[in-house]
């Protein structure tokens, strides 16, 4: 089964809602997904990675931060700071190889950032 049919239904919920998501799967799984969804993303979209975050200046559009678990806790910080700046209507997509959760469970990843990141996880394995 391809990943995106593994998403469909997820998929349908945000496009409706645009709420943030949580993309869990290999690079290529996550990759053929987001190449899928790019099209339907609310515009702008803005792309960053976990290893080089670069935040952009939106108030509205979609940012999408491929890798978000190999952010270090400075730019954890940097990202739950820009998502509560101001009047902000920007969907986050993140991207992760392997769940958030156990990083979460030893204090290595922001519980406050899991939750904001992590209103629909769609697993594409």
């Amino acid at each position: 089964m391809s990943p995106f049919a593994v998403a469909r239904e997820e998929w349908k919920v945000l496009q409706a809602a645009r709420p943030n998501a949580l993309l869990i799967g290999s690079d290529a799984a996550v990759a053929a997904v987001l190449e899928h969804l790019m099209p339907s993303l609310l515009p702008p979209v803005a792309c960053s990675t976990g290893t080089e975050l670069v935040l952009p200046d939106l108030d509205a559009g979609t940012l999408v931060v491929k890798d978000v678990g190999l952010l270090t806790p400075g730019r954890q910080e940097k990202l739950v700071e820009w998502l509560g700046t101001g009047e902000r209507n920007v969907q986050m997509i993140a991207t992760s190889t392997f769940a958030l959760w156990p990083l979460v469970e030893r204090s290595e990843f922001l519980d406050r950032l899991y939750y904001r990141l992590n209103v629909v996880t769609v697993c594409l394995e």
